[in-house]
């Protein structure tokens, strides 16, 4: 099947059922939800508190997703069943899965810089890195700031740019199997075994793969810059992108993950 059509696959995926989409969408946009409470209606401003509670949120939501890329390796049509108490530990799992596969590259671009004798003042910015991946790892907004903090680190040396960008894509191709490994098998380890998720990328075939990825990556371009004119929209602009699009874009992403790694000539390791 090509990439083209694994992505209509994906598309239709939320809207199959519209009433289960408005459930699961109001679910998937809790954070946003549990923020305007807490700051406009119970006036609390203390960032460690919200951030504290938002968090425990995205985790649980990340547990959803992994069963919503289960349910697809298990070749189920329907949205997954939310549980809130169910998802929570997946969710922690999938998190530091995500945060470790952000960190690798990172780690390896400062071995970089010391051998090329130039300075990364990059401890003090390590519990920001952490805290924005683990913030809202599922999403586009939690890799991206942290990338963005991190590239203003290297910014100064090109090579060294180029570099931490080529291996940060490996990773990020790496992880969406990673992932996928995770929701088979419930096991923070499996995903962790970077060897192994390469065996499954080249039982997919890296062609096929590569090409998936790219489409993939423009897509997520056009809905990155789509959200962003909805949301100039006066009043409701935010509304939609936080309570349709954004709950939207994550059931056809994580959808999509399920779908590819399904692809697999060899689903054994």
């Amino acid at each position: 099947m090509g990439s083209l059509s694994l992505l209509k696959q994906s598309l239709n995926y939320p809207i199959k059922d519209k009433k289960d989409f408005i459930v699961i969408a109001v679910i998937l946009s809790l954070t946003q939800i549990v923020d305007f409470i807490l700051i406009s209606i119970l006036n609390i401003n203390s960032s460690a508190i919200i951030s504290t509670i938002t968090l425990f949120f995205n985790m649980i939501i990340f547990g959803y997703l992994l069963n919503v890329i289960k349910s697809k390796i298990k070749n189920h049509d329907e949205m997954p069943i939310f549980y809130f108490r169910k998802n929570l530990i997946p969710g922690v799992k999938a998190s530091i899965l995500r945060l470790i596969y952000f960190i690798i590259p990172i780690f390896f671009t400062v071995i970089l810089s010391f051998f090329l004798k130039y300075k990364i003042d990059i401890l003090h910015k390590i519990p920001e890195l952490i805290l924005l991946i683990l913030k809202q790892s599922y999403t586009l907004k939690g890799s991206a700031n942290a990338l963005y903090v991190f590239s203003d680190l290297i910014f100064h040396n090109l090579f060294l740019a180029v570099f931490a960008l080529i291996l940060l894509i490996i990773f990020d191709i790496a992880g969406f199997i990673a992932i996928g490994r995770l929701a088979e098998t419930n096991s923070l380890r499996e995903g962790l075994k970077v060897k192994k998720i390469f065996k499954k990328i080249r039982s997919i075939g890296w062609s096929k793969y590569i090409h998936w990825y790219v489409i993939f990556v423009i897509f997520t371009i056009i809905y990155t810059l789509f959200t962003a004119i909805i949301s100039l929209i006066p009043i409701v602009g935010v509304y939609i992108v936080s309570f349709i699009l954004a709950p939207y874009y994550l059931l056809f992403k994580y959808r999509e993950i399920g779908i590819m790694y399904k692809q697999s000539k060899n689903n054994e390791f």
